[in-house]
């Protein structure tokens, strides 16, 4: 088996990942219980069920600020084929850059709080409950978006689904330390909220603002 299999199978696989997305929800630690069972979560196996849970998301909100709507506005105004392949592709390497960085800012905050509980979690365990409470929100928080959709208040639909994201965090992170003390989760999750919120804030911000320039023309 080449050597790229053996790292993305490690235990884990299509099938219990499509599990957890079903019943993950409702048993987000018996979800990661199973993953320690099955040898943890390679690199390529995190990467893939967070990239894919916030993609997920991202592709039903319809709101007329959403990514895929100003895509979609954008590619009605392109008259040749050349030029909506090198949009996609543009857009398509923005986003995945994007969504990376929010990887690794939202594991190394919540490590960094986290490392002051007496567990002292690794950054390897962390991206796992990460990656995992990314994966297992997915439905709930497609539900969030189409509910908040149908309100109009979508900004208060991804303030849950943000702390939703945060709550499955803390589950999968739990039950991978035996974090016992509800005062130590508490400051480790209560601490990475506020910096990650800051955080979101202003990634938020930035990625509006090149969307904006990249949508207004800059863009070939």
């Amino acid at each position: 088996m080449a050597r790229g299999a053996r790292v993305m199978q490690k235990g884990y696989s299509p099938g219990l990942a499509a599990r957890h997305l079903l019943r993950g929800p409702l048993n987000a630690r018996d979800a990661m219980r199973e993953i320690l069972a099955q040898g943890g979560l390679s690199e390529l196996w995190r990467l893939a069920l967070f990239v894919l849970g916030t993609s997920l998301v991202v592709l039903v909100d319809l709101s007329d600020t959403s990514p895929i709507v100003l895509l979609s506005d954008h590619v009605g105004t392109l008259d040749s084929g050349k030029a909506v392949a090198l949009l996609l592709a543009s857009y398509t390497t923005l986003f995945l850059g994007t969504v990376g960085a929010l990887y690794l800012v939202i594991s190394v905050g919540t490590w960094a709080f986290a490392r002051a509980t007496s567990e002292r979690p690794s950054l390897a365990t962390v991206r796992t409950s990460v990656a995992l409470a990314t994966w297992v929100a997915v439905l709930p928080s497609l539900g969030l978006t189409l509910i908040f959709e149908a309100l109009n208040q979508g900004t208060a639909g991804n303030v849950l689904i943000f702390f939703l994201g945060l709550a499955y965090i803390g589950l999968c992170l739990s039950e991978a330390t035996g974090l016992a003390s509800a005062k130590a989760m508490a400051f480790a999750m209560a601490g990475s909220t506020l910096m990650l919120t800051l955080v979101l804030i202003l990634a938020v911000g930035l990625f509006g603002d090149v969307l904006s320039d990249f949508f207004a023309g800059d863009a070939p």
